[in-house]
């Protein structure tokens, strides 16, 4: 895994099967079926789930996000990053409980 940043994208790329594959976070319909694909193919990788569980964040998918962190945490206990995510994805959630039926909301 690894990000790179500029004004307009946020780019980021996953290992699926030994492939790399590049996405831009700020890209949502691009890049969510790129780390969904990673993830579940792949699922005894964390990283992988908690890049998801960061896009669904950011789209207002708390309910997955949650489900992503704690895959995460399944597999790598001690991940800082997942135990943040999960906990921002909460806290989210509960000040906008009807946001996991519309992420626009």
């Amino acid at each position: 895994m690894s990000e790179t940043y500029n004004k307009k994208h946020r780019y980021g790329s996953v290992s699926i099967k030994g492939v790399k594959a590049d996405f831009d976070y700020y890209d949502p319909e691009q890049a969510m079926p790129i780390v969904k694909a990673a993830a579940f193919l792949q699922p005894h990788d964390a990283d992988n789930w908690c890049i998801l569980g960061d896009l669904c964040v950011e789209e207002g998918d708390c309910v997955l996000a949650i489900d992503s962190y704690e895959m995460a945490l399944k597999i790598k206990p001690e991940s800082g990053r997942a135990l943040s995510g999960k906990e921002k994805a909460e806290v989210k959630l509960v000040s906008f409980p009807y946001s996991y039926m519309d992420p626009n909301y």
